[in-house]
């Protein structure tokens, strides 16, 4: 959706913005579109790994809670608008539309092939169930199931188009736009014009990951990685389209061009928030994507050099977290609580936690009743605890933890 394309598809633009104006109208008398029913915790395609951010400001205690709705799922066997996406098009309705959503097959069938000027995508702008804040300092991650049956960019400025994107836009309107063409995926840089890549087959139905923590996103489809800084998006004054890159906690999962035509299946999709906010005491080796537990807000920040911890556990008293297996915290990620309310961890012998190297643990109370709780995997980079705890059987393991890089601050 850029101003390359704005002469072009001028009547077009004028049509999508009719249709915002017309939705907002509704909202006003209290008859909208079709919305999504409670958020569901339903099943997800297989789990993956996080991406990078840079440190948010400390702040201790804090309030926002972990959420995860499914946005579509063609398991059950209707369209995005029945579940909790809408379907926005330009132009408007048949005969001038040519675009089509049919359900075949299992999936949704997307098809923008018919007439390139049109456009038509899901999106959860005027569903206000399925807004939750997209704050990208907690991080924030969409999966979606997508299969590209045919796509084309010979349009004008086709080069920099394609005719399936993904747009996902924080709430302070840090965003990133994914571009889909047959053989790869890249990202739409400020000036809309084609930037980072990866190749990829998006012709086989496959599971994507696209996780926005800090300044970074991360999008992972099986090996396949693709990675960048988010994106500052801006239209001109007057330009129709203008409204979409300024509406904070907007999806999109569509053709947004006239310059280019796509048919995909769409088969899935869910928003999860928060990532690295603790919200759950409980402990697995193998932790589910939701809630969030400490071992599996560690995962999400492993990615993102700089990135932090936090915790939102229920109080009066905190629960301790039992570690079931040794939990490696990745390198320079923080860890930190409120002091006033430490959180408790019961670590262990076979249970240690791991430092991978310029760690800050901050507001903890370390327990165990036997043998080093702490390991130190690359000595010589710096780690602090600072208002932390460590609860030992001997004070020689504080003293050994101190000569091999942990600064011991605060007891």
């Amino acid at each position: 959706m850029s101003n390359h394309d704005v002469v072009a598809r001028s009547h077009s633009a004028r049509n999508l913005l009719s249709l915002a104006l017309a939705v907002m109208g509704l909202l006003a008398l209290g008859s909208i579109f079709n919305r999504s029913p409670n958020p569901v915790q339903a099943k997800t395609p297989a789990g993956t790994k996080p991406l990078t951010a840079n440190a948010a400001p400390l702040q201790d205690s804090p309030t926002i809670t972990s959420t995860k709705l499914v946005l579509y799922d063609a398991a059950t066997p209707t369209l995005p608008p029945a579940q909790g996406l809408n379907y926005l098009t330009s132009p408007l309705t048949p005969p001038q539309l040519k675009a089509t959503q049919t359900f075949e097959n299992g999936a949704t069938i997307l098809d923008t092939t018919l007439q390139q000027s049109d456009k038509a995508g899901y999106t959860n702008f005027f569903r206000p169930t399925s807004q939750p804040t997209l704050d990208r300092n907690l991080g924030y991650r969409l999966k979606f199931n997508l299969q590209m049956l045919a796509e084309a960019h010979n349009g004008t400025n086709g080069p920099n188009r394609a005719g399936f994107s993904v747009i996902i836009i924080s709430q302070d309107l840090k965003a990133i736009e994914l571009g889909f063409w047959p053989d790869r995926v890249w990202a739409q840089e400020a000036g809309f014009t084609k930037a980072e890549e990866v190749l990829l087959d998006t012709t086989a139905a496959t599971d994507y990951e696209l996780t926005v923590l800090g300044d970074n996103y991360r999008l992972k489809a099986g090996s396949k990685l693709l990675s960048g800084s988010l994106r500052q998006y801006s239209l001109p004054q007057g330009d129709p389209f203008k409204f979409v890159y300024e509406t904070p906690n907007l999806m999109f999962l569509g053709d947004d061009t006239g310059s280019a035509q796509a048919k995909i299946a769409f088969r899935y999709a869910s928003i999860t928030t928060n990532l690295t906010q603790v919200t759950s005491a409980a402990d697995s080796p193998t932790p589910a994507d939701f809630p969030i537990t400490l071992r599996q807000a560690l995962a999400n920040a492993g990615d993102f050099p700089g990135s932090r911890v936090t915790f939102n556990l229920p109080t009066n008293p905190t629960p301790p977290i039992v570690l079931a297996t040794a939990l490696p915290i990745p390198a320079q990620v923080k860890v930190e609580a409120d002091c006033a309310n430490p959180i408790k961890l019961r670590a262990g012998f076979a249970q240690p936690i791991e430092l991978g190297g310029q760690n800050n643990l901050r507001g903890l109370e370390i327990e165990a009743s036997d043998g080093p709780i702490l390991k130190v995997k690359t000595p010589g980079l710096d780690n602090r605890l600072e208002c932390t705890r460590l609860i030992l059987p001997d004070p020689f393991f504080r003293r050994l933890l101190r000569s091999k890089g942990l600064h011991y601050l605060a007891s």
